[in-house]
C-alpha cells in the first residue's frame, strides 16, 4: 500500500499491509512529496502496479497525490474508492475529514508497463 495521507501511518498496520517506500511517507515538511517520489522509486514496478493507495485530500499534511502517483505511472482515474475512514476515531484533535482507500482498477500488466515508462521519462 502507498500511504499519501502524510500524517496517519497507523492505518496500514491495522490493515496488516506492507507500506511501500518508507513505513511513513510524511507530508509535515516542505519537500515531502519529493521524498515520497524518491523512496517509491526504489520499489519495483510489479509491487507498485498492484498497490492500493490511501489518500486524504483535505488532510493538513497530505502528500501531492497527482505528483507521487504519476511517478509510478498512475493517477486517480486508475483507481476506485474501496473504503473510507474517519481519522478522528483514533485522534480527536485531527481537524480534517475522510481518508479514502483506493483500489487499483486496471490490470497489473498495463499498470506495470506504465510505471516503467514513467521511470524512463524521469531518467532520461
Amino acid at each position: 500500500m502507498v500511504d499519501l495521507t502524510g500524517g496517519s501511518p497507523s492505518l496500514l498496520y491495522v490493515l496488516e499491509t506492507r507500506a511501500l517506500g518508507l513505513p511513513w511517507l510524511s507530508g509535515w515538511f516542505p519537500g515531502g512529496s519529493a521524498v515520497a517520489v524518491e523512496t517509491l522509486g526504489l520499489e519495483n514496478c510489479t509491487d507498485l502496479a498492484k498497490a492500493w493507495v490511501l489518500i486524504e485530500p483535505e488532510g493538513k499534511s497530505h502528500l501531492d497525490q497527482a505528483i507521487v502517483m504519476a511517478s509510478f505511472g498512475a493517477g486517480q482515474a486508475d483507481c476506485v474508492a474501496a473504503a473510507t475512514f474517519d481519522p478522528t476515531v483514533v485522534d480527536r484533535d485531527y481537524p480534517n475529514g475522510r481518508q479514502f482507500l483506493l483500489k487499483p482498477a486496471r490490470p497489473a500488466a498495463p499498470a506495470e508497463q506504465s510505471c516503467r515508462e514513467a521511470r524512463r521519462q524521469t531518467a532520461g
